[in-house]
C-alpha cells in the first residue's frame, strides 16, 4: 500500500502529533508541525509522479490514525451503552478517514496539474473540507477543527474575531505547509530560511493582534452567575427511583451558594431527568428557588409536547425569572445528537431569539451546539450579550472528551465577543470571558458550585458580521481551481490524443 516504511511512519507521526495539539495535552509546537511530516510526504509523491490514488491512501491513513485516537472516547461510550454502538463510531471514523483521503488527492493533483505551491493548494483544500463538514444538516460534524488546536493559547487566536476558527485553520494549514517545503528545500539555505521567517513573522503578528485587542476591548460585567456542577453517574441519572435525589443535589448546591447573590443561575442539561409535564413538583420548586434568590435560572430538562401523532420530546432548556415564572417557551435543541438522541424519540427544535435577563440577552446552547460557530454567531447577531452552554458530558467519564469539548467554548467566546458559562453534569463547568480566558473551572466529578461576573462587550466583530467567509471563500476556490483545472485536463488530453487515419 505504501511505498516505504519512512513513508508510513511519517504520516502515522502526523497523527500522533495532531492528536499533541488537541486537548487534554493542548500544546503549542505540534499545532505548528503536526502536518508538517505527511505534508513533506505528499510533496514527494508529487515529485515522484505518484497517482491520485495512493495521495488518496496516504491521506485516508493519516486521517483513520488521527481521528481514531481523538475520538476513542467515544468507542468506550457507545460500547457502555449498546457494545452493537461501536459501529457508529467505525462510521464516522472511516467517513473522517475519506475526507482526509480526499483533501491529500485533491491538493497533490492540484499542485501537479497547475504548477501552485503545496503553500498555497493544501490550506485551500484543507480549510475547504473542513467547512464543507459544518454544512452536512443534522449530520454536520464540527468537533475540534484544526483552528481548535490554539484555543489553549487565547492570545495567539484573538484573530479569530475576524475570521473565525476556520481563519485559525488555514493560517495553521499555510505554517505546516511552509514548514514542510522548508525542510525539503534545507539543502538550499536561503529558500528555507525565508519560509521559516515567514511563518516566524505570522506567528509574531498574531500575538502582536491579540495583544493589541486584549488591550483594546472593553469588558462589562453583564451578570453575576452561578454555575452549578451536579456530580451525578450517567448510569444513574436515569435509574427509576433516582429522580429525586438528582433534581434533590441540583437544588441543594444551589441553597448553599445564594450568599453570593447572582443575577443568573445555570443548571446542567437535563439537571431535571425528565419531563416537567409529568413532574409540576419540580416546576414548583425550582420556580420558588427563583423567587427566593430573586434571579434568572436556566435549568435542562425535556419538554414533552402532546400531539395528534403522539408526544413528541424535545432537550430543552427552561428559564425561570426572578418571580419563579416561565413567561417565554423553553429552548428546544436544535441538534439532537445521531443515535444517543434521535434513537430515543428527541425531537429538533427550531431557531430561537436571545431570552432576556435584567443584564441583557442570553442565547442557551445545549450540550453539542457549543461546537457549532454558526449558532453562537446568529445569537450575537440577534442582540445576545453572552451564551450559556448547558451540557451533560457524563458520558465522557470526564475524561478526554470532556476537555476537548470544552476547548470548542474558548473559541466562540472570541469569534462573537461574549462571556460563556458553562454548567454540566460531572465536568467540566466554567466561566470564559470575551477574551477566551477561561476564568473559573471546576474539577471534573466533583459536585459544587462556582460564582463569578458573566463578561460581555459592545463590539460586534467582524467575523458576526460577515459570517464564516474563510470557509466559504476556501471552498468556492477549491471548486474553481478543480474546475478549471480539469477542464484543462480534458482539454490537453483531446489535443494530445493521436490521429488515425482511415
Amino acid at each position: 500500500m505504501y511505498r516505504n516504511r519512512r513513508e508510513l511512519a511519517a504520516i502515522t507521526g502526523s497523527a500522533l502529533l495532531l492528536n499533541l495539539a488537541f486537548p487534554p495535552f493542548h500544546l503549542l509546537v505540534p499545532s505548528l508541525v503536526c502536518l508538517v511530516p505527511a505534508i513533506v510526504t505528499l510533496e514527494r509523491g508529487n515529485r515522484d509522479g505518484s497517482p491520485a490514488r495512493l495521495q488518496f491512501r496516504l491521506g485516508f491513513w493519516f486521517g483513520l490514525v488521527a481521528n481514531a485516537l481523538l475520538l476513542h472516547w467515544m468507542a468506550a461510550a457507545l460500547w457502555r451503552y449498546q457494545p452493537w454502538w461501536i459501529l457508529a463510531f467505525a462510521a464516522v471514523v472511516l467517513w473522517l478517514a475519506s475526507m482526509c483521503g480526499a483533501v491529500f488527492a485533491a491538493a497533490g493533483w492540484l499542485c501537479r496539474r497547475t504548477r501552485l505551491s503545496v503553500v498555497v493548494v493544501f490550506p485551500v483544500v484543507w480549510t475547504a473540507v473542513e467547512w464543507l463538514l459544518a454544512q452536512q444538516g443534522p449530520l454536520a460534524f464540527t468537533w475540534l477543527g484544526l483552528g481548535t488546536s490554539l484555543t489553549g493559547f487565547p492570545r495567539l487566536v484573538q484573530l479569530a474575531d475576524l475570521a473565525g476558527a476556520r481563519g485559525v485553520t488555514f493560517l495553521l494549514a499555510m505554517a505546516n505547509a511552509a514548514l514542510a517545503v522548508a525542510w525539503i528545500q534545507r539543502r538550499s539555505h536561503s529558500r528555507a530560511a525565508r519560509l521559516v521567517a515567514c511563518v516566524a513573522i505570522g506567528g509574531c503578528a498574531a500575538w502582536l493582534y491579540g495583544g493589541i485587542r486584549m488591550g483594546q476591548l472593553e469588558l462589562r460585567n453583564m451578570a453575576r452567575v452561578l454555575v452549578v456542577q451536579t456530580a451525578i453517574p450517567s448510569h444513574d441519572k436515569w435509574s427509576p427511583g433516582r429522580s429525586e435525589l438528582v433534581v434533590g443535589q441540583a437544588l441543594e448546591l444551589t441553597r448553599r451558594a445564594l450568599a453570593q447573590r447572582p443575577d443568573l443561575i445555570v443548571w446542567p442539561e437535563t439537571a431535571l431527568p425528565g419531563a416537567l409535564l409529568y413532574h409540576p413538583e419540580w416546576e414548583q420548586a425550582v420556580g420558588e428557588l427563583a423567587r427566593r434568590a430573586s434571579a434568572y435560572l436556566v435549568v435542562g430538562g425535556i419538554d414533552a409536547v402532546p400531539s395528534g401523532r403522539g408526544l413528541q420530546q424535545y432537550n430543552a432548556a427552561f428559564l425561570f425569572d426572578p418571580g419563579g415564572r416561565q413567561t417565554r417557551a423553553p429552548y428546544r435543541k436544535q441538534r439532537p445528537v445521531p443515535l444517543f438522541e434521535w434513537g430515543n424519540g428527541i425531537m429538533a427544535g427550531h431557531r430561537t431569539m436571545p431570552y432576556q435577563t435584567r443584564g441583557g440577552g442570553i442565547g442557551i446552547l445545549i450540550c453539542y451546539e457549543g461546537t457549532s460557530e454558526a449558532m453562537a454567531r446568529q445569537y450575537r447577531r440577534e442582540g445576545a450579550g453572552a451564551l450559556v452552554n448547558l451540557s451533560n458530558d457524563a458520558w465522557f467519564s470526564a475524561g478526554t472528551g470532556a476537555y476537548q469539548h470544552a476547548a470548542h467554548l474558548v473559541m466562540r467566546a472570541i469569534e462573537t465577543r461574549m462571556g460563556i458559562a458553562r454548567a454540566t453534569n460531572r465536568g467540566l463547568s466554567e466561566l470564559v470571558d470575551p477574551l477566551g480566558r477561561i476564568q473559573q473551572q471546576l474539577a471534573p466529578g466533583t459536585a459544587g458550585a462556582l460564582s463569578g461576573s458573566l463578561g460581555s462587550t459592545a463590539t460586534i466583530p467582524l467575523y458576526v458580521r460577515l459570517g464564516d467567509w474563510v470557509g466559504q471563500l476556501s471552498f468556492g476556490i477549491a471548486l474553481l481551481l478543480l474546475g478549471a483545472t480539469l477542464v484543462c485536463s480534458v482539454r490537453d488530453g483531446k489535443h494530445s490524443a493521436p490521429r488515425t487515419t482511415s
